[in-house]
């Protein structure tokens, strides 16, 4: 059974209604435009939702070529237009070889979702991504060239604990150490500012995306966390997107992130960010500039990158503090699990795995219309040389943790979004 099949979910619809024009009508300003739907709940999200996401396999692409590993990362672009971004290797952050991915476009129909390339098809189902030759034969007979199991990645930083001196500034209650905080359960809604105001801290936060297919660039999980009101690193829905100047984890329109580590909208992702501010000497010049480090879902994206000015509407640059305010960009964002250590305290280095030991054998196995292909039989996401490797099947995270850094919370068993059968790997 596919996945379309297992949960269903409605699309919105959209209702239009006639003005019947009168003088008086004439004079006023024309409604608003409607703004696109975005969904916090995924039990309120198209059906489409349940098609996108992260995917992680064996296929060639040629058929001659020899099965290789690859992740994929398929988004849902609104108005039934969907884009499949193939990565060699594995996923970003995760075995990625760092080599231009192919990207595809293609339209849904009959619960699927077929993107097809010169050599081969992509047939998406929201459980199983299968490759298949583009020849002219039946489907009965045609053979499959791999497939790709859907994942469903966590960050190693989701739920890590403060240290004891930290200060707590979101926990899922109180809200007294927020300017114009709102809350919706026990989290935290965009457009709050800290009352205390900040120069060097290590920083953590936990931030949810809504996801809005309709949207387009900025008009999608618009928002940022702007570092004493003068510095903006972005947030947006940035999955599989070619990364620019003002995506996710963009010190924003001064310099992109190293690597584009977002993840599917409505996921919980995380922020850990070390920064040091700008110092001046006693006329006001600035002596330094003010430098920061950030991992996003666990991966460092700027490495002690030199920030060279305020960015975008931020504040003049200055030796005092100023607050930390968490944009309004009137896109619906969700907080948690929010902290903060004050001092200039440099981060750990990123835990990088060592070369595995050969893998177990490749086992024959039977695919669709009874062709023969071939089944790696190794764990998904299996270790390869200076790769940072990161979520539950991954490694310890005392490893992750070992420099004197906070305790860390194991993520849930279950997955934060989707459904119990997505594979989430030891």
């Amino acid at each position: 059974m596919t996945f379309f099949g297992f949960a269903t979910r409605s699309f919105v619809t959209a209702c239009t209604f006639a003005l019947v024009a009168s003088p008086a009508a004439a004079q006023q300003k024309p409604p608003a435009k409607p703004k696109p739907p975005a969904y916090l709940d995924v039990e309120e999200a198209p059906s489409t939702y349940w098609l996108q996401g992260e995917y992680f396999g064996r296929a060639k692409l040629k058929s001659s070529a020899p099965l290789t590993r690859f992740g994929l990362q398929v988004i849902d672009k609104g108005k039934a237009d969907f884009e499949a971004v193939l990565y060699q290797g594995g996923l970003p952050g995760e075995g990625w070889d760092k080599k231009d991915p192919v990207r595809l476009k293609a339209t849904p129909a009959d619960g699927l979702v077929v993107f097809v390339a010169d050599d081969y098809t992509l047939s998406v189902d929201g459980t199983t991504a299968t490759v298949e030759p583009v020849v002219s034969v039946s489907a009965v007979k045609k053979p499959l060239w791999g497939s790709l199991e859907k994942v469903q990645r966590l960050s190693p930083t989701l739920g890590l604990k403060p240290p004891a001196n930290a200060q707590i500034l979101f926990n899922g209650s109180k809200t007294d150490l927020w300017k114009d905080a709102k809350t919706e359960g026990n989290l935290l809604k965009e457009g709050a500012m800290t009352r205390n105001e900040y120069q060097d801290f290590r920083m953590h936060l936990e931030f949810q995306l809504a996801f809005k297919p309709d949207g387009i660039d900025q008009d999608r999980g618009n928002s940022g966390v702007y570092i004493q009101r003068r510095y903006e690193l972005q947030i947006l829905d940035s999955f599989g997107r070619q990364m620019q100047f003002n995506d996710i984890g963009s010190i924003y329109r001064q310099q992109q992130p190293e690597l584009n580590m977002a993840l599917p909208p409505l996921s919980w992702q995380t922020y850990d960010i070390w920064f040091r501010a700008a110092r001046f000497d006693a006329e006001g010049k600035k002596t330094e500039n003010a430098r920061i480090t950030v991992w996003l879902n666990g991966v460092p994206i700027h490495s002690d990158y030199e920030i060279i000015a305020k960015t975008g509407a931020g504040q003049k640059e200055a030796a005092n503090p100023m607050p930390i305010n968490l944009q309004d960009h009137q896109n619906p964002v969700r907080f948690r699990n929010i902290w903060l250590l004050e001092g200039d305290i440099k981060p750990p280095a990123p835990l990088t795995a060592p070369k595995p030991a050969p893998s177990s054998s490749i086992a024959q196995g039977s695919f669709s219309g009874g062709q023969s292909g071939v089944i790696s039989s190794a764990p998904p996401m299996t270790y390869q040389p200076q790769i940072i490797h990161w979520g539950p099947y991954a490694m310890p995270m005392e490893g992750y943790y070992g420099m004197g850094q906070p305790g860390w919370v194991p993520p849930p068993v279950k997955p934060m979004v989707g459904y119990e059968g997505w594979p989430v790997y030891d």
